[in-house]
Formats: C-alpha cells, structure tokens, sequence
C-alpha cells in the first residue's frame, strides 16, 4: 500500500504516541507526509516499537521540527525503538535529522538501507547544537547501529552532510558512504560529525 500527502501535527501519517504501541510496516511507500511537531510522516514515542521490512519507501516528506520522515523520541522517560530492514529514505528534509532523527535514550537500526539525497535545513530549532545530520542526526544518550548501509547526496547546511552525533553512539558495519559537497561547505563537508 501507499500514504501520499499526508498531514498532522504528530506525525504525518502515523502517530505511534500511544503507550507501548507496536507498529509494523512490511513494503509501501510512505511519501509526502508534512509535519510541524513531529516527524514529517511518523512520530514514534511513548516507548512505541516499529520495524520496517521490505521494498519501503519514504520520500518526499518535510518537518519543520527535526525528522523530515521518522522522529524516534521519548515521552515521560520511555524510549522508543525503530528497526529497518531494507527500504529507501530519499529526498526527505527537515531543521536537523533529515530523513530520521533519534532523541535521546531511544534508538534506530538500519540494515541494508539507503539514503539518498536527504536534506538538514538547520533552521533554527531553538538550540543552536541542534543542527546537521543531512540523513540521520542522533541527539544525547541516544543510539543508532547502520549494517550494510549506503548513503549518497545528503547534505547538511551546517554539521554533518550524511549523520550528526551529538553526544549518542553509532556503531557501523560495512557502510557506504558516497557524499558530495555539503549545501554550505564548512564544517558540513565531513560526513559523520561526532
């Protein structure tokens, strides 16, 4: 199935801010979604759960909060978990975060996915280290694992073209990364800012 042009204030699509909420999507395409609060097309938080598998597509979509497609977040100190297997993350923007951004203590595993031409504004957010990551920023305590992962074209105005960490881990395995010239070329031109 498919999600075109969706909007809402929490998640443009999906809101997962409901206590615990496991949430599965197996292919599609989710594109177009908009955002002012959360995550262009998905707001995952109150230590919801969501795995992607398959031919997943997220395209297009735009916050002007951080997470132009995925906002992996906390409420009331319970993390939220994402998992993707597969899927392609392409043209999505947002201040910070791009294509997903991880809030502290929550985390976000891709294996095999691809990024491609996402985008970080770096608008402000209100917090001036709050910027970067053209694909994927992670913020404080929280984690991020890429397996098998390629990224191409994703630009930050500011820190990080490919992904910003701003105090959380990342742990790589056999990754691709392939950027070009960041939208402003100091500091953005280092793909991964730690």
């Amino acid at each position: 199935g498919s999600s075109k042009g969706t909007q809402s204030e929490e998640g443009g699509c999906i809101s997962g801010a409901i206590a615990s909420a496991t949430i599965r999507i197996l292919g599609g395409t989710v594109m177009g979604g908009y955002s002012p609060k959360h995550g262009g097309n998905i707001y995952l938080a109150s230590g919801s759960t969501m795995v992607m598998s398959g031919a997943v597509g997220m395209k297009n979509n735009t916050a002007t909060v951080p997470g132009g497609a995925i906002d992996v977040t906390l409420s009331k100190e319970v993390y939220s978990k994402l998992t993707v297997t597969g899927g392609v993350f392409e043209n999505n923007s947002a201040p910070s975060g791009g294509a997903v951004y991880v809030r502290t203590g929550s985390e976000a595993a891709f294996n095999g996915s691809k990024f491609q031409s996402n985008h970080a504004t770096d608008e402000n957010t209100g917090n001036a280290k709050d910027v970067g990551g053209g694909a994927i920023y992670v913020h404080s305590t929280g984690k991020l694992t890429l397996t098998g992962v390629t990224m191409t074209g994703n630009t930050s105005g500011n820190y990080g073209g490919a992904v910003m960490i701003n105090g959380g881990s990342l742990t790589m395995d056999g990754q691709k990364l392939v950027q070009t010239k960041p939208f402003r070329f100091s500091p953005g031109e280092n793909p991964i800012l730690r």
